[in-house]
C-alpha cells in the first residue's frame, strides 16, 4: 500500500497519540513522515501504523523507517531475552560504547564496520571489545538469520557516546539526554567527542547487520518521556510484551556511584522512554533485535498483519 508522506511538523515534546487525541487526529497524523538521515532523507512510520508487518525468516517484524540509503529498517515485533548491556557496574563510561577501547574512533567519516562471514563476527579493523548486548544480539543473528544474511544490509546503527552539556564532577550526560530533553530527535550520528573535544574509543557510529534502536527513534515513532501523559499503548506499532526495550543510547556515566544508565522503552502500563540503569545484578531488560533488508528486496503483500509484506526468495 501507498502511504503519502505527511508533511506537518511533529511535535516531539507530546506522546502520539496519548489519551486526550481524538480518532480523527489519530487517523489523520498516523503514517509516514520524512526527515534526514547521515545517509540523506529518511521516511519514518509514526503514531498508529497498521500497514507496516513485514514477515522475514518465519518473524514477524515491523517497518521503523526507510534509510537515506534506501534500505529498509526493522524492529523485531516479540523480542529475544532479557539482557544487560554490559557486564560492568563501575560507572566508567567507556562501558557504555557497544564496543570499547577501540584502536579506532567511530565517526561518520569512518563508521567502524562489523562483518559477517561464514556465521562469525568480526570487527578486526578497528579493534576494541564487544559489549555484552552485541554478543547477545550476534549470537542470536548466526542462529536465526544466518540463511537469510545474503538479504541484510551492513547499515548505520548510532551508540551515541558525544557528551552532552550539564556535566558534573565524574558524572557525563551523552547527547541523546540533551536531545529527549529539548524533544529534538535526530537521526544524525554525532562524533564521539567529549567535553574537552577529545574523540572516544568507545561508542559512535557502527555499520551493522544487527543492532538496536536509538532512542532518537523511538521518539519519532511517537514516544515521549512524559510520565504524566496517558499514552494510549495500544496505538503503537511497537509492541512490547514484556514491557521494556533497550535502545542503543546511553542517557548518563557517574563514575561517583558507579553506574551507567541507557535508554529503553516502557510499555508496561503507558508507552514512555526513560533511563534505566544497567544493572548486573537484575535480569536486565528485554532486547529488540533491529535489522536492515537490502534496498533492491522483492516483497509482495499489503504490510497489514493479516498480509504482511514477505521478501521473495
Amino acid at each position: 500500500k501507498e502511504n503519502k508522506v505527511i508533511e506537518e511538523e511533529p511535535d516531539f515534546s507530546v506522546g502520539f497519540p496519548n489519551a486526550n487525541t481524538s480518532e480523527e487526529e489519530i487517523k489523520k497524523l498516523s503514517g509516514l513522515y520524512k526527515t534526514e538521515d547521515d545517509e540523506g532523507t529518511s521516511y519514518y512510520f509514526r503514531g498508529a501504523v497498521e500497514n507496516n508487518y513485514v514477515k522475514f525468516a518465519d518473524m514477524v517484524w515491523r517497518i521503523v523507517r526507510i534509510n537515506g540509503d534506501g534500505t529498509i529498517r526493522l524492529l523485531q515485533n516479540d523480542g529475544i531475552g532479557a539482557y544487560v548491556i554490559n557486564n560492568y557496574e563501575e560507572g566508567e563510561p567507556k562501558y557504555t560504547g557497544y564496543t570499547y577501547d577501540n584502536k579506532l574512533s567511530c565517526t561518520q567519516e569512518q563508521p567502524c564496520e562489523v562483518r559477517y562471514n561464514s556465521g562469525e563476527f568480526s570487527n578486526e579493523s578497528f579493534g576494541g571489545l564487544d559489549s555484552n548486548i552485541k554478543i547477545r544480539l550476534e549470537m542470536w543473528y548466526s542462529k536465526n538469520l544466518k540463511e537469510e544474511d545474503k538479504y541484510i544490509s551492513y547499515s548505520s546503527f548510532c551508540n551515541d557516546t558525544s557528551y552532552g552539556s550539564g556535566n558534573e564532577k565524574e558524572k557525563f550526560y551523552y547527547g541523546a539526554n540533551n536531545r529527549m530533553n529539548n524533544s529534538q530527535p535526530s537521526l544524525k550520528c554525532p562524533i564521539p567527542k567529549d567535553s574537552n573535544d577529545e574523540l572516544r574509543l568507545y561508542g559512535g557510529k557502527y555499520k551493522l547487520k544487527i543492532g538496536l534502536l536509538s532512542v532518537d527513534e523511538l521518539n519519532l515513532i511517537g514516544i515521549t518521556n512524559n510520565t504524566n501523559e496517558k499514552q494510549a499503548m495500544n496505538n503503537y506499532y511497537i509492541k512490547n510484551p514484556d514491557g521494556y526495550g533497550w535502545t542503543m543510547s546511553p542517557g548518563f556515566s557517574n563514575k561517583i556511584q558507579g553506574d551507567n544508565k541507557y535508554f529503553r522503552s516502557n510499555c508496561k502500563i503507558t508507552c514512555r522512554f526513560e533511563i534505566y540503569d544497567n544493572d548486573i545484578s537484575i535480569m536486565g531488560s528485554q532486547t529488540y533485535p533491529v535489522i536492515n533488508l537490502k534496498s533492491d528486496v522483492v516483497v509482495t503483500g499489503e504490510g497489514t498483519e493479516s498480509k504482511p509484506f514477505v521478501v521473495n526468495q
